[in-house]
């Protein structure tokens, strides 16, 4: 089962466009698939730790928000290289789509602190799927180009 390391590489990876050249849609539909693997190690439960300590301690809150927005840049590169290989929709915004990238994530973070069950892979997939083809550009949005 991969690590957490694991899958931020294969993320990074992803996002910097080595496994996923061609277009944007195979990308995150590799990023939002993982969410439903086991994961067996601590890494989950440190950064949730991690988010529970920022809102008492500065410094680990301005760490944390270093990494996110780090994090920010190689989604937000994606989504860009998206709107242009004609993937995502080029008149939604780029950091909404980050940031309902980042909630989704961070959402199956706080499910795994707590074990709760998760769909099947091929039903989870599936609703990837739906989400990534949802954000395709549409006929009204290719009208107003």
């Amino acid at each position: 089962m991969p690590s957490t390391l694991a899958r931020t590489r294969r993320s990074a990876a992803c996002s910097a466009g080595t496994t996923c050249p061609s277009a944007a849609r195979p990308c995150f539909a590799a990023l939002g698939g993982h969410l439903v693997e086991p994961v067996s190690d601590a890494g989950h439960a440190l950064v949730f730790e991690a988010f529970v300590a920022a809102r008492r301690d500065p410094n680990v809150a301005a760490m944390l928000r270093r990494r996110i927005e780090d994090q920010d840049a190689r989604l937000a590169k994606l989504v860009e290289e998206g709107k242009a290989d004609g993937t995502i929709d080029p008149s939604l915004s780029t950091d909404a789509v980050v940031l309902f990238s980042h909630a989704v994530g961070f959402g199956f973070l706080l499910y795994g602190v707590v074990d709760r069950e998760l769909p099947t892979r091929r039903d989870w997939q599936e609703v990837i799927a739906r989400v990534v083809a949802g954000a395709a550009p549409t006929a009204e949005s290719e009208a107003d180009r």
